[in-house]
């Protein structure tokens, strides 16, 4: 008999706007689902009471995502990318999203005065808005993405559960 195991993986979709020039550069890259995401899974299979994956946090840090991750390795204020002192939440009545076994968390960060160039390097799902705090699901880390003061950049992060 063989034997069936439940897999979650995904990717991270990464779209920039160009404010000046309107072109839009795309990057896709695999996301990794850490081993305390893996854990939240399963206590939600429970009805374990734990806070929703809603939030998204950013940061400049370059080391690679592994399994033991807690947290970004730089994140940054939101506020530099134009969504306020917090982490950004994804609540709006399609985000996230559920279609099957696939979850899907979109968060866009728009254009900002205050701000006149930021450089992106990794991003992670979260269940708090704080900063430093909560259960972080997934990682990932990809090439340096700079978004002005006149770039809007949108990730939309997929995960499979399969």
């Amino acid at each position: 008999m063989k034997e069936e195991m439940i897999k979650c993986f995904g990717q991270l979709t990464i779209e920039k706007l160009d404010g000046i020039t309107g072109i839009t550069e795309t990057t896709v890259v695999p996301n990794m689902i850490v081993t305390l995401g893996k854990q939240y899974i399963a206590g939600r299979l429970l009805q374990t009471p734990q806070a929703a994956m809603t939030c998204m946090g950013i940061g400049t840090g370059a080391t690679a995502a592994t399994l033991a991750d807690t947290g970004l390795q730089a994140e940054v204020l939101a506020s530099a990318y134009a969504n306020g002192v917090s982490r950004p939440t994804l609540t709006s009545p399609d985000n996230p999203s559920q279609v099957g076994a696939v979850l899907t968390y979109k968060c866009t960060f728009g254009t900002a005065a205050a701000t006149s160039s930021n450089a992106m390097t990794e991003a992670a799902i979260y269940d708090n808005v704080t900063r430093g705090a909560g259960i972080m699901m997934a990682r990932t880390v990809f090439g340096t993405v700079t978004k002005t003061n006149l770039d809007t950049v949108s990730i939309t992060w997929s995960i499979t559960i399969s």
